[in-house]
């Protein structure tokens, strides 16, 4: 039987995304030797207008289509994780698998065309989510210094002299601290806003 047409396109974002709609999972939770994850996947990839319970009782007619659709959506997986770097799939599978759907999201009211984001492949979204998270740290950093700059009359000579970072430091500038313990910062942080 020849592959369809269908199985040989890429996994699209659309594709991840209403996969994600149909069982409530997260697309980085998707488990290829589930068989209920392999056929919800295929059907969604194959847009047939039907219902699920309808395609997967065709598909199990045909094994031999279902065990080459494993291989191609294998094989697309595979493409798609050659783009991510080692280091972010170590940190990704310590953290919560997010939700592609609300990243999508997120970049949608940020302003990137929908139409384009849901065809374009998942090699597309590491580096316009890097983009993102970058242009929100810049906003994050002009706040702040706006800020400071805002608060400077009400602040101690200590706190006038305190750097932008060590007036109000974000996470992605700081090393993770596993204790909660007040420090000397902190401190200094508070006498300089309160002047005591």
């Amino acid at each position: 039987m020849p592959v369809p047409f269908w199985l040989k396109a890429m996994i699209k974002i659309k594709h991840i995304v209403a996969f994600e709609q149909l069982t409530g999972k997260s697309f980085f939770a998707l488990d290829d030797s589930n068989e209920d994850d392999v056929m919800a996947f295929a059907f969604i990839i194959s847009e047939q207008r039907c219902e699920l319970k309808i395609f997967k009782s065709l598909s199990k007619i045909n094994d031999k289509w279902l065990k080459k659709a494993v291989e191609e959506i294998n094989r697309d997986l595979r493409y798609i994780n050659q783009f991510s770097h080692e280091k972010e799939r170590e940190r990704e599978e310590n953290e919560e698998k997010p939700m592609i759907g609300d990243i999508i999201g997120a970049l949608v009211t940020d302003g990137v065309d929908a139409r384009w984001l849901m065809d374009s492949g998942m090699e597309v979204l590491g580096w316009v989510w890097k983009a993102h998270i970058e242009k929100e740290k810049q906003l994050n950093m002009r706040l702040r210094h706006w800020i400071k700059i805002l608060l400077t009359p009400n602040l101690t000579k200590e706190g006038r002299e305190m750097s932008e970072k060590e007036f109000m430091p974000f996470a992605w500038e700081e090393e993770v601290k596993e204790k909660e313990d007040v420090t000397d910062k902190d401190l200094k942080i508070a006498k300089a806003l309160f002047g005591h």
